[in-house]
């Protein structure tokens, strides 16, 4: 009884709550524009960490694109050897700043509930295909729900990525990579 009385008044703390945490997401993401030749989506894996001070964060964090299929290059004939390389390998480094809206919360307690987010900012991606290498600047964003529990939140994610990539040989392609993932925020509030 007595470690639930604990456990409870830990996570009825200030509504307010700022400071630190580390973020995890995992989930997909589609490759469109110049990159859909290569594949049509892989896993995706997002780490990082941000500051909270209230209903605003500042999140830095990279995306990385897992690829599971290699490339095989059109062969009109049929007797072509294929390529077992990976289709595209690519990172997303991601400076969001990131809102929140509480829309569901307990009668008892204003500090844990469900919350609307909306996040987005800059973006640099590093990109490897079977022809050249790639980065570049762009920009992302996304929306979701979040189990806030205070020091502890869940969620899902809904968003896009679009970047414009230069490779060493001056030549530009564009893409735009729809994403959803389920995660987990942990931090010290």
């Amino acid at each position: 009884m007595r470690s639930s009385l604990f456990v409870l008044l830990a996570l009825t703390g200030s509504a307010s709550a700022d400071g630190g945490y580390f973020i995890e997401t995992v989930g997909g993401g589609v490759y469109g524009g110049d990159l859909a030749q290569f594949g049509n989506w892989d896993a995706r894996l997002h780490l990082g960490g941000g500051y909270v001070r209230g209903p605003w964060a500042l999140e830095a964090s990279v995306s990385l694109f897992l690829p599971d299929q290699p490339y095989a290059p059109p062969c009109p004939t049929g007797k072509c050897l294929t390529f077992q390389e990976p289709s595209v390998d690519l990172v997303v480094g991601n400076l969001d700043v990131r809102r929140a809206w509480r829309i569901l919360r307990p009668r008892f307690t204003s500090k844990i509930g469900i919350d609307f987010i909306v996040h987005g900012g800059p973006r640099w991606a590093v990109c490897d295909t079977p022809r050249d290498s790639y980065s570049g600047p762009g920009l992302g964003g996304g929306t979701g729900f979040e189990i806030n529990l205070r020091a502890v939140s869940m969620f899902v994610d809904l968003g896009v990525d679009v970047a414009m990539l230069r490779s060493s040989s001056g030549r530009v392609i564009t893409t735009d990579l729809p994403y959803f993932g389920a995660g987990m925020r942990l931090g010290w509030f």
